[in-house]
């Protein structure tokens, strides 16, 4: 279990991407342009200059 957790986080290869099917692809895409204002909002707000 322990040896699990000290592996730390692993970013998938770009096989992995290339076997997502084309509509996970246009899902994770869409999930982007959807979070990606809320997101950019967040920070511009929540860490001012």
């Amino acid at each position: 279990m322990f040896e699990q957790l000290n592996r730390g986080i692993q970013l998938p290869s770009l096989k992995a991407y290339r076997d997502v099917s084309s509509l996970k692809r246009r899902e994770m895409r869409d999930g982007l342009i959807f979070s990606s204002p809320r997101l950019f909002g967040f920070f511009v707000f929540a860490f001012p200059r």
